[in-house]
């Protein structure tokens, strides 16, 4: 085998590393929606007044953590999980490569102008910084 065929330089590994980074992004939001649907259950579940109480007690987050959670299932649990199951992502560009990060910042957008939005600034291949700095000039 070729020696300079497997020697790793400094590109290759920043690469590597990248991708691995958006892909946990990608992991992260699934997972916050996983966990925003079960909260919005348990929520629907408990008897009035012991919702805050059963957050701590149970899953250790605070009313505001697990309402962001709760919004970001409402807001793209249908775009990224069409089939409503919550086992596929959305083959749709424009949402499926969101990252956690992104989808909370998107947040600060109205529902109706999202989409648009996100096309407009290409936000799949802009940094948090960017897309900061975008959504303030908005």
């Amino acid at each position: 085998m070729d020696e300079s065929s497997t020697e790793r330089t400094p590109l290759a590994i920043a690469a590597e590393i990248n991708r691995i980074k958006q892909e946990t992004c990608k992991i992260m939001l699934t997972n916050a929606l996983e966990i925003g649907k079960r909260l919005k259950e348990a929520k629907d579940l408990l008897p009035h007044g012991e919702w805050g109480k059963w957050l701590v007690e149970s899953v250790s987050y605070s009313q505001r953590k697990a309402n962001k959670l709760m919004q970001l299932y409402k807001e793209y649990g249908d775009k990224l999980f069409p089939d409503g199951a919550g086992e596929g992502r959305s083959n749709s560009p424009t949402w499926a490569n969101l990252t956690y990060n992104q989808a909370l910042l998107l947040l600060g957008i109205p529902e109706d102008e999202r989409e648009e939005f996100i096309l407009e600034q290409d936000v799949n291949n802009i940094t948090i910084r960017e897309l900061n700095r975008a959504l303030k000039e908005q």
